[in-house]
């Protein structure tokens, strides 16, 4: 699939088009964080799980280590 995923830059998505679809969307992105954007603007990221996972558990781990 030929789209904003082939580009060299970070993938991006008009929000129209990722709220048509965002499962698909996500999995068309291969792992990467999309940029949704509305009115040309950055709006939110979507991030896959894996990419959530990893930062919010050292996260987890260092507030766990300061009790």
């Amino acid at each position: 699939m030929r789209g904003p995923y082939a580009a060299k830059r970070a993938p991006h998505l008009f929000v129209t088009d990722f709220r048509r679809n965002p499962s698909a969307h996500m999995r068309d992105a291969l792992g990467d964080t999309l940029a949704i954007l509305s009115r040309n603007k950055v709006e939110f990221y979507a991030v896959p799980p894996e990419r959530f996972e990893g930062p919010i558990g050292r996260i987890e781990a260092l507030e766990g280590g300061r009790r």
